[in-house]
């Protein structure tokens, strides 16, 4: 079938890591099929600073990993300012997209402003995905994001999310039935790597235990309380701590390190094949993160087969049995998180016996592959309705 994925993020050549996510399960269902086009939207921005300018260089037209990308332009503010009144103003591209691609599911991921958009078209039976913010922040902040939200939710023809605990702060808005579909990780870069090679391949230690983290440098990824929690080891057996990512609070963070003695690799941002060589090097992978929907890099890693050491945070509890495929810590706390990163450091029994149930429950449950035979399931489901009821 022909699906049309209207998503609020999508990689491109100037921003190669935004919505990675959606790029892979876009293209796990062209591998199961079917004819997959995108439509996504950017903030219409002058050339000015860095991120502005490389928003105004993403190409109309684009195919990227094989998938062919429209890219639209809409006036949009900073921090979801006005993004209610975004959906109206991307209406005529939508039904423009409809006109010439005829797709017999549009498929949106983000309540606001790609789910309102896709709802607001009857032609085609819409799917909206809720992946994380949009769910349990985005609403909490203005009675009109608030009202958006819901009407996404309780116009679409399914809404899935990602994990059981989007599924309930979905409900707070429109209580109807939610599929919970979880994210995945790419089964051609993740998988179980030996750990020397990629230590070679890094420059890093080959005898040094290592705690990886990948993903954004956020105070709210719990870095701070990580960096707390290694300070507090002994230095002859602290961990190294590499961080693979960027972000507003990377110089920051940089500076915590030092001033608290935490020995840290900063790699930077870096691309999916080369996270893959960071998770291949480490012992442990930690999320210790405020608030989640279902993290893929807990997925990568755990496909990896890593051990990990995470927060309770959102759906991370569904995929990470707490003393079985890692251990799990109150998001904010120092103190859980040393012992956490204490056991896994000494008890080496148990985090490999951690590392082999991660692989396992990932390799069954955590793949592109595995959640794109749920979507497509889902989407035969409708379009199988859909076509009974045009004949009555």
């Amino acid at each position: 079938m022909r699906l049309l994925i209207v998503p609020n993020d999508f990689p491109s050549a100037v921003r190669p890591q935004i919505g990675i996510f959606i790029l892979r399960r876009a293209q796990a269902m062209a591998a199961l099929g079917h004819e997959v086009e995108v439509l996504t939207h950017v903030p219409l921005a002058p050339r000015i600073g860095e991120k502005w300018s490389a928003y105004a260089a993403i190409p109309e037209h684009d195919v990227v990993g094989g998938i062919p990308v429209r890219t639209v332009r809409v006036p949009m503010l900073p921090r979801m300012i006005g993004a209610e009144y975004a959906a109206p103003m991307l209406a005529r591209e939508l039904d423009r997209a409809i006109d010439r691609f005829r797709p017999d599911i549009v498929h949106a991921s983000y309540l606001l402003p790609s789910g309102q958009l896709a709802v607001s078209q009857t032609r085609v039976p819409a799917i909206v995905t809720a992946h994380g913010l949009d769910a349990y922040d985005v609403p909490l902040r203005r009675a009109g994001l608030r009202r958006a939200s819901a009407q996404a939710v309780a116009k679409a023809e399914r809404v899935t999310a990602v994990s059981g605990y989007i599924a309930k702060c979905l409900q707070r808005l429109a209580f109807r039935h939610i599929d919970v579909i979880w994210n995945g990780a790419d089964e051609r870069f993740f998988y179980p790597r030996d750990r020397a090679e990629c230590r070679r391949v890094l420059g890093l230690p080959p005898d040094r235990t290592i705690v990886a983290y990948a993903g954004y440098v956020l105070r709210d990824k719990g870095l701070f309380e990580l960096v707390q929690a290694l300070e507090r080891i002994e230095a002859t057996e602290r961990p190294l701590l590499v961080i693979a990512g960027d972000g507003a609070d990377r110089s920051e963070l940089e500076r915590e390190t030092v001033a608290r003695g935490v020995e840290t690799l900063f790699l930077g941002a870096m691309p999916h094949e080369r996270i893959a060589e960071v998770f291949g090097a480490a012992d442990i992978a930690t999320l210790p993160s405020y608030y989640e929907g279902l993290p893929n890099v807990v997925c990568e890693a755990m496909l990896s087969a890593r051990a990990v050491v995470a927060s309770t945070a959102g759906g991370i509890p569904e995929i990470v049995q707490n003393g079985q495929s890692g251990l799990l810590v109150p998001p904010r706390e120092v103190a859980p998180l040393v012992d956490a990163l204490l056991r896994m450091t000494r008890d080496r029994a148990f985090r490999a016996a951690a590392a082999e149930s991660a692989r396992a429950f990932a390799s069954v449950n955590l793949t592109w592959r595995g959640s794109a035979k749920r979507y497509d399931a889902l989407y035969r489901e409708v379009v199988e309705r859909h076509k009974k009821a045009a004949v009555t």
